[in-house]
């Protein structure tokens, strides 16, 4: 009874076993053209990314209502290649192969055809090659660049490969990153894409497709703050699973600016979809958010036009940069640089704008130009002597056009001299003799700390980069200069001169000091926690000393800043400081020598860019001997002596600085010019409008009807472009 079963199971399993075998061989031989086809396609990528769209960035409008967008977002196309062209892997090239091999033997109508792998590989590597040559005829695009983006491209995807297989000991599939098109040429306009299209038929290696780039709305306006962003090549992964913070080769990333600092919520997360017939939505992407800067947009875009005017009416000004600070609620209103340029044109004109040392259109001189500040630093000075006890508020010093006999290269910048003067007249008058006096009573090491203690020599933490400047101390002058520091530095610290430096950045945030007893950095993104100040520590009868000096030195008749600074018009009383700051020329053309270290034989160049050139140098930095060839401004001869005093003078930074209204002040004003010689002169002016423009749009005063309308906005930038005169 037992074999019997036994036997008829047996004989169960040979009927089945010969029905599966039947089975698949139907399968292979019948339907043999169908599967072979499905085998051959390129395999769809099963989910797909959904890209966000990128925050904008955002400035006030006019007098603050409302918002006006600087960076937005227009959409281009861009071509992209399917990941195994650029890498590819036994799966993909066991796939064409097979379809190579179909297409050869329905050519030859010889359905069983045997050929090796071993002969059509070649053939497969030369389609590769010859397509990447093609995409670059195609596109313009250099084949070096292509070759670029792939292998960066690449890498990413192979450290992502490596990433989720590196716990088995061999990768047994492909990881969907492996089975996605990623863009090699972005930035295509719409007849770019239609071209590329009937051009690339129905490839299924390459596709164009929709994308996005950011549009610049109001031209140079803060171009050197807003930054650039860039198609990255990928991020290295972080878990076994892409994450939304992980960038997918060919997404936008900011590299610079804003764009860069803000990144995290310009950013946004992407979306995932699945491709099927019926297109499921897996994830839905989150948009980047709109950044909003505090900067009002009629007075930055106003100052740019204003600075830019009267850079090219003085005969040495290279550069200008002005600082506007709301000081009730410690924002910044306006932040200007010039020479300016068009983000839009960036690239196309970068190599131009670069190489353009004498202008220096990218550089920033409101956050990285650092300057000597002259005498806008004398009534802090006065105050905190006048609050250590180091001098008497009505103290005088004898003032006779030159410190003593044996001192007469310490000179007050009035030959005839200001005679007996206190704080608040030394201020008036812009005494050097008093300052200098004070120096030597608070001596160079004290001068040194206390500019420290106001935020000198540090950056000013508004969020986004910008320079230290530099406090001198005795260590930097051992390093230097070989010597400690003497009582002539301490003179030269008390007037704004020898080795210290600032921003103009720096020196707002120092004339908000003295309006309002306070170090308080201003804030920049609307909506950001306000950097954390802290008290001066100088006393409230001290500031209210030095501010009556800058009362009458804007707008009593005889004050430094009177005749160029003052507005009859404001409906307000504003305080004022020059500053002229005495500076070399600046090198722009050096001769660099050394011994070449296969010939030895001396080699000689004329460079442009010295410190590039440093840097690609065949020989280390110690072993170059240079020296400048040439150096701008050049000061003609007829103006090396100033026709007001008859003394001989040299090239000067000018600088303007105050605050509006006296009472309660709402805003501190910072205008600098690079080489405009005399402060009150070549800055006041500037000062005098921007003051002017801020009551029109309601920071002071009276606000007035604004008849700065975007369509005077426009024209601006018409008229502004940068050139090359």
């Amino acid at each position: 009874m037992f074999n019997y079963r036994m036997k008829l199971l047996l004989l169960g399993f040979v009927v089945f076993g010969m029905g599966l075998v039947f089975r698949l061989g139907m399968v292979q031989i019948g339907q043999h053209e169908q599967y072979a086809q499905i085998a051959s396609s390129t395999p769809a990528t099963p989910i797909k990314p959904i890209p966000p769209t990128r925050g904008r960035i955002l400035a006030r409008g006019p007098g603050g209502d409302g918002t006006v967008e600087l960076v937005a977002n227009e959409p281009c196309f861009e071509l992209a290649v399917y990941y195994p062209v650029m890498d590819p892997d036994k799966w993909w090239i066991s796939d064409q192969l097979r379809t190579m091999r179909r297409k050869i033997r329905k050519q030859r109508n010889e359905s069983k055809l045997k050929i090796p792998d071993e002969e059509l590989l070649p053939i497969l590597t030369g389609q590769i090659e010859q397509f990447w040559q093609n995409l670059g005829i195609l596109t313009e695009c250099p084949l070096a660049q292509l070759q670029a983006t792939r292998e960066r491209t690449t890498q990413v995807i192979r450290s992502w490969v490596e990433n989720v297989h590196k716990d088995r000991e061999t990768i047994a599939y492909p990881i969907l990153e492996q089975r996605m098109y990623y863009p090699v040429v972005s930035d295509l306009d719409e007849d770019q894409a239609i071209d590329l299209r009937a051009q690339l038929g129905n490839s299924s290696w390459v596709i164009v497709r929709p994308s996005s780039r950011r549009l610049y709305r109001r031209g140079d306006t803060l171009c050197h703050l807003l930054g650039r962003t860039t198609r990255t090549p990928g991020s290295l992964p972080k878990t076994t699973k892409i994450i939304e913070k992980d960038y997918l080769p060919g997404e936008l990333e900011g590299l610079s600016g804003l764009e860069a600092v803000c990144e995290e919520h310009l950013k946004g997360y992407r979306g995932w979809v699945e491709t099927d017939e019926d297109p499921q939505i897996i994830s839905q992407p989150e948009d980047g958010e709109d950044i909003v800067l505090t900067i009002d947009i009629a007075l930055q875009e106003y100052i740019q036009h204003r600075l830019k005017k009267q850079v090219r009416q003085l005969p040495y000004a290279t550069g200008a940069a002005a600082v506007v600070v709301d000081l009730q609620k410690w924002e910044l209103l306006a932040l200007a640089s010039v020479p300016t340029f068009d983000p839009s044109e960036y690239v196309k004109k970068f190599h131009q704008l670069s190489n353009d040392n004498v202008k220096l259109p990218l550089f920033n001189r409101a956050l990285w130009g650092r300057y000597a500040p002259g005498s806008i630093v004398k009534p802090i000075i006065g105050a905190w002597a006048v609050s250590e006890g180091t001098v008497t508020p009505f103290q005088t010093f004898y003032c006779r056009g030159y410190l003593s006999e044996n001192l007469r290269r310490f000179k007050c910048w009035l030959p005839s001299g200001h005679h007996d003067v206190d704080l608040i007249h030394a201020i008036k008058g812009s005494c050097d003799i008093y300052f200098y006096r004070l120096g030597e009573l608070l001596t160079a090491e004290g001068v040194s700390e206390f500019y420290k203690k106001i935020g000198f020599g540090n950056p000013v933490p508004i969020g986004i980069d910008n320079a230290a400047g530099r406090v001198p101390t005795q260590e930097w002058f051992i390093s230097h200069h070989g010597r400690g520091m003497s009582a002539g530095d301490a003179r030269n610290l008390a007037i704004g001169q020898g080795d210290l430096e600032i921003t103009p950045l720096q020196a707002a945030v120092m004339m908000s000091a003295v309006a309002t007893g306070r170090y308080q950095p201003p804030r920049f993104i609307v909506g950001k926690p306000l950097p954390r100040g802290r008290p001066i520590g100088i006393s409230a009868y001290a500031l209210n000393l030095v501010r009556n000096g800058m009362d009458k030195t804007l707008n009593d008749s005889d004050g430094t800043g009177h005749k160029y600074a003052f507005a009859e018009e404001l409906t307000v009383r504003a305080a004022g400081k020059t500053g002229s700051a005495q500076a070399p020329a600046r090198s722009i053309q050096w001769q660099v020598s050394y011994q070449d270290p296969l010939t030895s034989q001396p080699v000689t160049h004329i460079v442009d860019n010295l410190t590039r050139f440093i840097r690609s140098s065949p020989v280390p930095r110690k072993d170059l001997n240079w020296r400048t060839i040439r150096s701008i401004p050049e000061m003609k001869e007829e103006d090396k002596r100033d026709p007001a005093t008859g003394r001989s003078q040299g090239l000067a930074h000018a600088w303007f600085a105050g605050y509006a209204p006296i009472q309660r002040p709402r805003i501190a004003v910072v205008v600098l010019i690079e080489y405009g010689l005399a402060g009150g002169k070549a800055a006041g002016p500037v000062f005098h409008d921007i003051m002017l423009k801020c009551q029109d749009l309601g920071y002071i005063g009276d606000r007035r009807k604004i008849t700065f309308n975007n369509w005077q906005i426009e024209r601006l930038h018409e008229i502004d472009e940068y050139t090359d005169e």
